[in-house]
């Protein structure tokens, strides 16, 4: 098999991304975090 010939299947095209109610989660967690951990977070 070349580098070239490498099939990597079926590709599948998302109209919508979740990317900004995963945002939002993450950042209420980021609230709850002890300090220490903001402090690596941001």
């Amino acid at each position: 098999m070349g580098l070239f010939t490498k099939r990597i299947g079926t590709v599948f095209l998302k109209e919508t991304s979740d990317t900004s109610e995963y945002i939002e989660k993450l950042e209420k967690l980021k609230e709850q975090a002890p300090d220490e951990v903001k402090k690596r977070i941001c």
